[in-house]
């Protein structure tokens, strides 16, 4: 099952959704479920009028009254709904028989083989690679969707592994086997994203985390037609690099509580 929560993404979803049809792999074998929350542009509208012949197309609605969900405002972004909204499809996969849930974020255009390429790599958690700079390539990143623990810190590598290699941390556009979420591993808050929340989690119940560098996906990260002022953590800097970014590592949270289904 390939799935995303999206919300206000009319900028990007034609775009991603084109990407996604066209994935190397056989549609018979290939679900999509999108989780439209509070969105207030015709993103539903896109995702309704898509499809993608010879695979099952699902597009639910989700309102949460969470207001701010605004990448470039970090106090307001918030990442329990992010995290109810994720366990929300982790409930829809596990309803279904898919082996692996693919999950890409809404403003990722990944390549046509990365579904294979990470099936064929055959780890319990492993992610394609961006770059958390929208329009720098990610050999020339600063800062990817992967971090390695030091000490009490996360930090990201200004280089990227080749083949597929063991990370902390990871998230944005990763495929989990069945087998990771039906252990029970789950989305919470954190000061850093939902996605370490689940990371940590997976760890603590045994699952390594890959990422793969020759996955190489576009990250758009923004509306041109926004503003930008700073993504979360990493400033920017009138165009300027942002130094490597060291996170503290916060104590575990219990995950999110997920909506019945």
């Amino acid at each position: 099952m390939v799935a995303s929560p999206v919300r206000n993404r009319a900028w990007i979803l034609p775009e991603f959704l084109a990407a996604l049809r066209a994935l190397d792999h056989p549609p018979p074998c290939l679900s999509f479920y999108f989780l439209a929350n509070d969105c207030t542009d015709a993103s539903v509208d896109i995702l309704r009028a898509w499809d993608a012949p010879g695979s099952a197309v699902r597009v639910e609605e989700r309102s949460t009254g969470v207001v701010g969900w605004n990448r470039y405002q970090w106090p307001r972004y918030d990442f329990d709904n992010l995290a109810n909204l994720r366990n929300h499809i982790v409930a829809r996969f596990l309803e279904s028989a898919a082996t692996h849930l693919f999950s890409v974020d809404s403003d990722i255009v990944v390549p046509p083989s990365a579904l294979r390429e990470l099936l064929v790599a055959d780890r319990p958690v492993v992610a394609g690679v961006i770059s958390n700079f929208p329009g720098v390539p990610v050999e020339e990143s600063p800062a990817h969707n992967f971090m390695f623990r030091s000490g009490n810190l996360y930090a990201h590598s200004r280089t990227v592994p080749a083949g597929v290699f063991e990370v902390d941390v990871t998230g944005a556009v990763v495929l989990i086997r069945r087998d990771v979420l039906e252990a029970g591993v789950r989305y919470a808050a954190h000061g850093w994203g939902e996605d370490i929340a689940f990371c940590e989690h997976a760890r603590r119940r045994g699952f390594h985390l890959w990422a793969h560098g020759g996955v190489r996906c576009e990250h758009r990260m923004e509306d041109p037609g926004m503003r930008r002022g700073t993504a979360g953590p990493f400033p920017n800097q009138g165009g300027q690099r942002a130094p490597r970014p060291r996170l503290p590592v916060p104590p575990p949270r219990q995950p999110a509580v997920g909506p019945t289904p």
